[in-house]
């Protein structure tokens, strides 16, 4: 397609995946204290732009190479540790 993203996908869908991803390392961290952070931003439902609301879940709201890297390893050892 040339927009640079995997046939079918587009910047928002690989944000949302980001968003899913970061959602799913805290919780990994910290189950009760990602759920509280994730609850709050929640709560304010449309009141605020998204990089507002991203902030509020503790989340990072851009997916830049580095942050992706970082994801993709996070998945990664998560997969090598995994019962087959």
């Amino acid at each position: 397609m040339g927009d640079g993203f995997p046939d079918g996908l587009r910047a928002a869908e690989f944000e949302v995946m980001g968003v899913a991803l970061q959602v799913w390392q805290q919780y990994r961290q910290d189950p009760d204290a990602a759920l509280s952070r994730y609850r709050r931003a929640l709560a304010l439902g449309g009141t605020r732009p998204l990089p507002e609301l991203w902030a509020e879940a503790g989340l990072t709201f851009e997916f830049s190479a580095e942050t992706a890297a970082r994801l993709v390893e996070m998945v990664r050892r998560e997969l090598r540790g995994a019962p087959l």
